[in-house]
């Protein structure tokens, strides 16, 4: 199981996802030209720089 920090970051990366995706797709505007396939920019990007920071 871990420590009880790892569980606190644990769920607090939860929340911060599930933070992003309300944020990505529920707030964000609908792009005129390329529709829904930007608003997936707002999940990808920051997902990438996460593992390749990791």
């Amino acid at each position: 199981m871990g420590n009880s920090w790892t569980r606190v970051l644990g769920w607090l990366a939860v929340c911060g996802l599930l933070a992003g995706l309300v944020a990505g797709f529920g707030y964000a505007p609908r792009e005129v030209v390329q529709g829904n396939v930007q608003r997936i920019m707002y999940l990808h990007v920051p997902s990438v720089l996460t593992a390749y920071l990791a």
